[in-house]
């Protein structure tokens, strides 16, 4: 659950490198268990579904984030949610990309 919440906090290019290792702990994870698990493009692949969703529902969900209080930055993560949850990515790179695009 950590992934999304560092892409609420990465509005600068330098909390972006927080989200790019999480997606690089997230690969080292599944390739080090000692049980079969999935491969960690599918790992990536399946957080990058579920992340806006996840965004959506800190944004408006039972338990908000308290650090987000101006509702041009709420606005634009709900519009991000929404359009990704329609629109799935095929993996946290591109997440991050579009992310990074969205703040320009």
């Amino acid at each position: 659950m950590a992934a999304w919440s560092l892409v609420l906090k990465a509005r600068s290019p330098s909390r972006m490198r927080v989200l790019t290792f999480c997606t690089a702990c997230i690969a080292s994870i599944a390739r080090a268990s000692p049980e079969p698990v999935e491969a960690p493009a599918g790992i990536a692949e399946r957080t990058a579904t579920l992340l806006p969703g996840l965004l959506l529902a800190r944004v408006d969900g039972k338990s908000p984030v308290e650090y987000l209080t101006d509702e041009r930055d709420k606005d634009r993560l709900r519009k991000f949610g929404r359009h990704y949850l329609h629109h799935p990515v095929p993996s946290l790179t591109v997440l991050k990309e579009e992310w990074q695009r969205s703040l320009t």
